[in-house]
């Protein structure tokens, strides 16, 4: 799939850093253009298939609260639902994830804070 998908809008408390801390909302109003960010997306554009992917993706572009970024996640495989290099747009509330020690988000990990909550797995998030 790489050009029909549905991204996923998690709870507001539903942002996490890549050790499954979970951050205060506030972070994704920092997010811009070079931070990478997780979000998921759906099979065939369905939420009634599943949120089956959750690819990391670099923020090439901002207008206000809508990003658009390139699919750019070292753990991409067969079973991906997008490629490498598929461009996507998104919303900053969409974000699930900010890897805060990857070199990407380097000038972004001081202004994170942690709530003191976490999760075991990182990645995919049970909808409502």
């Amino acid at each position: 799939m790489n050009g029909d998908y549905q991204v996923f809008r998690p709870r507001s408390e539903d942002i996490y850093d890549w050790s499954g801390g979970q951050l205060h909302p506030e972070i994704r109003q920092h997010v811009g253009v070079g931070n990478v960010v997780r979000v998921q997306v759906s099979e065939n554009g369905s939420a009634d298939t599943g949120w089956s992917d959750t690819p990391y993706v670099l923020v090439t572009g901002q207008g206000g609260d809508r990003l658009t970024g390139i699919v750019d996640d070292p753990y991409r495989s067969q079973y991906s639902a997008l490629d490498n290099g598929t461009v996507i747009e998104f919303d900053r509330a969409d974000c699930t994830e900010i890897p805060l020690d990857w070199p990407e988000n380097e000038a972004l990990a001081p202004r994170a804070t942690h709530t003191g909550q976490g999760r075991e797995i990182t990645g995919y998030i049970e909808p409502d």
